[in-house]
């Protein structure tokens, strides 16, 4: 009489733990690829557990053994340098349109504070901004025990975000002129995450994981508010709002134009009109939890006049009137060369507070959204150097938040 165990193969189950070197979306493979393949030809069953970094394996001997042999190489050939301490990380962190880079602006950097940990969640407040709609998680930091509480907020860039040196901050020589802005916002992604604790150098690898910032600020939920409060309180003795208009249309070079525009006298004046803004450098800098900011060199050249008197012949904006402001109605003639990409309207206004010139840029009729930027003085970029202006920014920004926060 045959043996039982004859008949039927002995299935055995075996646990593999991940290497910290080795990423555990890299093991998985894009879609499930690594493991199907593990389970077609090896017969086993395979499953992998993202919290606890560890791979199980079940079938009979020879299949198990042949799985783990191929995963063996699997993890030698995903074998990744270990982490630096101050670790950063590159992503596309624009909402700039695509046709406009002709090539990478150098310096998309961001540098994670390597004490603490980091975590994510979903934005709980609600914002017009398609990049909060689409990457509706946010970062989070929660102190280590070695950090200090404080940290002096006026150093604090220093450990989350590093000063790049010339080369990078300048994103490289230019004879056009430069323009150095702040704004406050904060960052947001998206992605399919196996848990909300993921370390954030697995997150950063995940596939999908894409990064975007939003210089949209909800007022309710501003953490510079009483920077804010003391801004507007100084409308009352000037600074005052005016009504913009910046449309945006590209060629069919995909060549793209802001074509910008002013309200007066009940009509719409043309302003100006430039080539897309070219990015040369930006970095984010994380002050805590509820304050960032985005440091960013660009330019901004106008184009000739023969092409802005073409643009603006072909751009029919609706006659003002019962026509709600922040909703204007923009089309372009059926004889353009050109096509209408997106518009963008605001109420701005330009105030000065503690050597810095600010521009509040409100969003909506109740001014609940709004844009908060700032820029030194043009008469203090003129006695600068070059490679002095995004460090005078810089400090002058961090006190105002230290001071801000007082």
């Amino acid at each position: 009489m045959d043996n039982h165990h004859d008949k039927f193969p002995v299935f055995q189950t075996k646990e593999l733990v991940i290497p910290d070197k080795v990423r555990v979306g890299d093991v998985i493979g894009k879609r499930g690829s690594h493991i199907k393949s593990l389970q077609e030809n090896h017969k086993v069953d395979c499953a992998v557990d993202g919290d606890s970094r560890k791979l199980t394996l079940r079938g009979d001997e020879a299949g198990v053994k042949g799985a783990e042999d191929e995963l063996a190489k699997l993890f030698a050939c995903f074998d990744i340098a270990e982490p630096r301490r101050n670790r950063d990380f590159r992503a596309d962190a624009t909402n700039e349109p695509k046709q406009r880079r002709s090539q990478p602006a150098p310096c998309i950097r961001h540098v994670i504070d390597p004490s603490g940990a980091w975590f994510f969640e979903r934005e709980r407040v609600r914002s017009s901004d398609v990049n909060v709609k689409n990457h509706p998680y946010r970062l989070y930091h929660i102190a280590s025990e070695a950090s200090t509480p404080a940290n002096s907020q006026e150093e604090s860039w220093i450990s989350v975000c590093r000063e790049p040196n010339d080369e990078r901050s300048h994103g490289g020589p230019s004879e056009k002129p430069i323009a150095v802005k702040v704004a406050f916002g904060k960052l947001c992604f998206n992605g399919r995450f196996p848990k909300s604790n993921i370390p954030w150098q697995e997150l950063q690898n995940l596939e999908g994981f894409e990064v975007r910032w939003t210089n949209v600020c909800v007022r309710a939920a501003l953490s510079s508010g009483s920077m804010l409060s003391q801004l507007e309180a100084q409308m009352k003795n000037g600074g005052n709002p005016y009504k913009t208009l910046l449309v945006h249309v590209t060629d069919s070079r995909r060549q793209g134009y802001d074509v910008k525009y002013h309200f007066v006298d009940g009509q719409w004046k043309l302003r100006n009109v430039r080539y897309l803004r070219e990015v040369r450098s930006r970095f984010d800098v994380f002050v805590d939890n509820e304050t960032s900011f985005r440091l960013r060199r660009a330019i901004h050249e106008k184009v000739p006049d023969e092409i802005a008197e073409s643009l603006q012949r072909h751009i029919i904006i609706a006659t003002p009137g019962k026509i709600v402001f922040f909703t204007p109605e923009v089309t372009v003639n059926r004889a353009a060369p050109f096509a209408l990409q997106y518009v963008d309207s605001k109420l701005k206004v330009h105030l000065e507070m503690k050597g810095l010139h600010f521009t509040i840029s409100y969003l909506d009729s109740r001014r609940t959204e709004l844009r908060l930027e700032c820029r030194l003085p043009a008469a203090e970029m003129k006695e600068l150097q070059p490679q002095q202006d995004h460090r005078v920014l810089l400090k002058k920004v961090l006190q105002l938040i230290r001071d801000d926060s007082c």
